[in-house]
């Protein structure tokens, strides 16, 4: 929680931005681009909730009323899976990902900082990594298994099914994790597939 955002320089470079030839999900008529980018810095990860509050002096995700995923609040659900895999149900703290808060919000305190969000093209460029396929990790959805925190059984059990089950595995984070809790991408950074 007493962590600076630490950022990664990113080289920068020429990459084709648009869905992978092979992504199943990709439209026929989507254009491909071609596109440039000179060398820029990227956080590491994503902003936890602690950094938020110490930066915006306002609380982020635990601002909101209704938020489940205000620290020190826990998962009220069993501990084991159905598959026998143990959810991660310790209380949610300030090292999770800053949630509930709008592009306005975060367009301001950019600002206020010196700093902006990523265009489109800087955050796929940086989500790829220097890859062409679907992910960074591979055209399989089974290679984002040790670096994304998805829609996946243990998401789908303790939503009792209002969430739509995207991976067919149990990482035991049926909420968002802690940041930087997945592998990184080749560059450096973590969860850009999904927390």
């Amino acid at each position: 929680a007493d962590v600076a955002l630490v950022f990664v320089l990113l080289p920068g470079g020429d990459f084709v931005m648009g869905s992978a030839p092979d992504d199943e999900t990709r439209e026929n008529d989507e254009p491909l681009q071609d596109v440039w980018l000179s060398p820029f810095f990227l956080s590491k990860c994503e902003m936890t909730q602690a950094q938020w509050e110490r930066l915006s002096m306002h609380h982020g995700s635990y601002y909101q009323h209704n938020s489940w995923y205000r620290p020190g609040n826990v998962v009220p659900e069993d501990r084991i899976a159905a598959d026998g895999t143990r959810l991660h149900c310790e209380p949610f703290t300030s090292s999770h990902p800053v949630e509930g808060v709008t592009w306005r919000q975060c367009t301001q305190l950019m600002s206020e900082q010196g700093l902006n969000l990523p265009t489109e093209a800087q955050w796929e460029y940086s989500c790829r990594a220097g890859s062409s396929a679907t992910w960074s990790t591979g055209a399989a959805a089974e290679s984002l298994r040790r670096t994304a925190n998805l829609a996946d059984r243990s998401a789908a059990e303790f939503s009792d099914g209002m969430i739509y089950q995207w991976c067919d595995w149990n990482d035991g984070w049926p909420g968002t994790a802690v940041v930087g809790s997945f592998e990184p991408n080749l560059f450096g950074l973590h969860d850009m597939h999904g927390n």
